[in-house]
């Protein structure tokens, strides 16, 4: 019986080193995926002495086939970087905070003077022109991605175009 016994011990343990040599190695972890969504054109306008405020501007552009959405900034130039609309209402310009910015599949969206933008608020101290903004901006689908925003002066003609 004892050679019953261990006979089937050493079969079984041939039979786990077999197993455990067969296995095929592990895969390599997946590579992060291109993002979907670039950035274009990342500018903010400079901003005048005492002034505490900056405004943001950039295109993004969705190669992708589904929407993706902006839904948060941060910057270590500003204790708060948010995404703001602006509208006219009886001649009345109005700004106002919103959670996110939908970007359509297959295609972009601009932020620009006149229009939807980036706000800097409670700014250490002004931007000037020349400088560079560093901004983080996350999606709701894809990995945050980190920019930098040319600081322009606004009355230049490169900002002027937009």
């Amino acid at each position: 019986m004892k050679s019953v016994w261990g006979a089937g011990m050493l079969a079984l343990a041939l039979s786990l080193a077999a197993c455990s040599q067969n296995t095929a190695p592990a895969a390599p972890e997946a590579a992060a995926a291109a993002p979907n969504v670039v950035v274009e054109d990342a500018w903010i306008a400079a901003s005048p002495q005492g002034v505490a405020i900056a405004a943001g501007y950039v295109t993004l552009r969705n190669a992708g086939d589904a929407p993706d959405r902006l839904v948060s900034l941060s910057s270590p130039s500003a204790p708060r970087v948010e995404l703001h609309t602006m509208s006219m209402d009886g001649g009345v310009m109005q700004m106002r905070p919103i959670e996110a910015l939908e970007i359509p599949a297959n295609g972009a969206v601009a932020l620009e003077p006149g229009g939807d933008h980036i706000m800097f608020v409670d700014l250490p101290e002004p931007l000037a022109d020349g400088e560079t903004v560093s901004v983080t901006m996350t999606f709701e689908t894809q990995d945050p991605m980190t920019v930098d925003f040319a600081v322009r002066d606004r009355a230049a003609p490169h900002a002027m175009e937009h």
